[in-house]
């Protein structure tokens, strides 16, 4: 069962929305009140021996103590600040200026809870005070009571309306509970009260971006460049909308310009790493992707899509270790899950991809391609039943996915269910008339069911799309000799073994194509290599020599008098059941676990043949000789071991 890879980029816009990262300046602007005036900020160092003094001659004035501690804020002393704040509340619990500057302090030691009591007291005490409406709604945000931290902008914004940075950072929390428009109003006006407000147009850039409105948010970008030509978010995310509008010299551009500003920038070598990879540079998309994880390993998304670079690049040992990374850091994230999936299965781990996707819908992701995987690995595990429940909540979500009606198709042809499987194969071509495989299953139904010349036009038509593939031309010549047309099917068989020069099935047929044409020694010559080639044993003793379809191919173009002959050859798990066999010939060959119930074996040579838990029950062995075979777990019992 081969995986169809929905995975290509159809919609490059949305694929940037949701793939690029965005980088916001400050979330929310803390608006802190300084009591003392900005000639004495500038002298803190004497200021506070100043203090130090007077608070040495008047230990209980709570002004003294509130008004050094925000000269040790000021300095970067914020341990030492916040006990002078503590000393002016023992001193004066009514003084609303040290609860706000508690709460300031609290705040820089993100130490969010305490800091909100603090803030509460100092609005209690002193209703009016927009600075600590304003630090109270920021750290709501932080504590991500986003409907709060809107509340406290609200007051700010009623009490002080020309105040801009209340509205950016209502705008702010809007964005997080998703009211779009909401927040693009209050950036609106946040620019409107202040033209100059670079991190206003950086924002509203960011919030039009998602709309999809591009060209909107690069004049937006454009605006917060020229306001500050050294803002490198301002250029990184610039390349993610001239990305958007496929501008992409110009986009990696900007990235280049984010980094030379800020060496350290790890979400900007993450974005130029995904342009990277889509331009089909995959070494400088993996280098950035590792500056990025070097700068910043503890973002998920990072091993994610450095992890699919690896998988594309069909390294899936490394794909997988990213992936495992990945969800060591966010073990809920569903992207990362389904590519978790998608690397077991291409690793042929399908029981480990099976619990992946399991684990996907118990999280109630169940977009149609989880289904589609799932199917895929069920139909690997010989869980027909559920891959074929699967297939049909796929087309139950998405009615034109053609290959979910080829695979279905797989599904009733494994199931012996011909008419289902046929119409499902025609379907999948109504909806993708370029679909070789579909095309090439109609054909083996029609061949199967003797309309010989309806298959060689569906193999025609395979092989106007997939003009490469030796076994369409191989299946075509078998159509070709059904209707004693004897010339086209050796050139068809010609072509199979030019694409495929160690194509066992090829020789044989054109051995016999040419038997029949008189060219004897041709004939000989192409049985010798084709026999040769059978007999000779995989690489991989799991990788069978046949498949199933090819398999059957071989046994519709046999007779008594030119039995099939395959000896030698690995077949472990074949299914042959109803197969007529007669003289057949699987001397050597490994039969463990092949199904011959109710198949012809009459007269079947299995010498010394691997025949370990192969089912039989049912078949016509007269003749057969077992002699030498392992039998071990058949579910028969053998008489006649010549």
């Amino acid at each position: 069962m081969t995986l169809i890879s929905n995975t290509t980029i159809k919609n490059i816009d949305k694929w940037v929305r949701e793939n690029f990262k965005t980088s916001h300046i400050s979330s929310v602007y803390v608006s802190q009140q300084f009591i003392l005036n900005e000639e004495f900020i500038q002298k803190n160092k004497q200021a506070l021996m100043v203090f130090d003094r007077e608070i040495i001659k008047s230990p209980d004035c709570y002004k003294l103590h509130n008004n050094r501690g925000n000269i040790y804020a000021l300095i970067g002393e914020t341990e030492k600040a916040l006990v002078d704040f503590e000393k002016a509340i023992k001193l004066n619990e009514n003084y609303p200026d040290a609860y706000y500057n508690r709460g300031l302090a609290l705040l820089k030691l993100k130490n969010y809870n305490e800091a909100l009591r603090s803030f509460n007291k100092a609005i209690e005490l002193n209703p009016d005070f927009s600075e600590a409406f304003n630090n109270r709604g920021l750290v709501k945000f932080y504590l991500k009571d986003f409907q709060g931290s809107i509340n406290d902008y609200n007051v700010v914004c009623k009490q002080k309306p020309m105040d801009a940075n209340a509205f950016f950072n209502k705008a702010n929390a809007l964005v997080k509970l998703k009211e779009i428009e909401a927040a693009l109003q209050a950036y609106n006006e946040a620019i409107n009260l202040n033209p100059l407000f670079t991190e206003a147009y950086i924002n509203r850039a960011n919030l039009k971006i998602s709309k999809g409105l591009y060209e909107e948010s690069l004049d937006d970008y454009n605006k917060a460049v020229e306001l500050n030509p050294m803002n490198p978010t301002a250029f990184n995310n610039g390349g993610n909308a001239r990305a958007c509008l496929r501008e992409f010299d110009m986009a990696l551009k900007d990235y280049n310009d984010a980094i030379k500003l800020k060496p350290d920038y790890d979400d900007a070598f993450f974005n130029r790493a995904l342009l990277q990879k889509e331009l089909n540079m995959p070494e400088e998309a993996l280098k950035d992707f590792n500056k990025a994880i070097e700068l910043n390993p503890s973002d998920s998304k990072y091993f994610n899509n450095r992890g699919y670079l690896y998988f594309v690049q069909g390294d899936f040992k490394l794909a997988l270790k990213d992936f495992l990374s990945a969800l060591q850091l966010n073990n809920s994230d569903t992207k990362v899950l389904f590519n978790k999936a998608k690397v077991e299965f291409a690793l042929k781990s399908f029981n480990d991809a099976l619990n992946t996707l399991n684990i996907l819908i118990d999280l109630d992701v169940t977009h149609y391609e989880v289904f589609y995987l799932r199917g895929n690995v069920k139909a690997e595990l010989n869980d027909l039943e559920g891959a074929l429940k699967d297939f049909n909540e796929v087309i139950k979500q998405n009615e034109t996915d053609a290959e979910s009606y080829y695979n279905r198709g797989i599904i009733y042809q494994l199931q012996e269910q011909f008419e289902l499987a046929l119409t499902d194969f025609e379907k999948a071509v109504a909806l993708r008339e370029d679909f070789p495989e579909a095309y090439n299953s109609i054909g083996n139904t029609m061949f199967y069911n003797e309309k010989f010349e309806e298959a060689i036009a569906n193999y025609s038509f395979a092989i106007k799309f997939d003009p490469e593939n030796e076994q369409l031309y191989n299946n075509r010549g078998l159509s070709f000799m059904k209707i004693n047309n004897p010339v086209s099917a050796l050139n068809d068989f010609n072509r199979a073994i030019t694409l495929n020069n160690e194509f066992a099935e090829a020789y044989l047929n054109r051995a016999e194509v040419r038997h029949e044409l008189g060219d004897l020694q041709g004939s000989h010559a192409d049985s010798v290599i084709g026999n040769k080639l059978l007999q000779t044993k995989p690489k991989d003793d799991e990788k069978r020599i046949l498949s199933d379809k090819d398999l059957w191919m071989l046994i519709a173009n046999t007779t008594p008098e030119r039995p099939l002959n395959l000896h030698g050859a690995n077949l472990k798990g074949a299914y042959l059941k109803n197969a007529n066999l007669i003289n057949a010939n699987f001397e050597n060959a490994d039969l463990s676990y092949a199904d011959f119930r109710n198949a012809n074996l009459n007269g079947a040579n299995f010498k010394n043949a691997q025949l370990s838990n192969a089912l039989l029950s049912g078949a016509n062995i007269e003749n057969a000789d077992f002699f030498g075979a392992d039998i071990t777990g058949l579910d028969i019992q053998i008489s006649n071991r010549k």
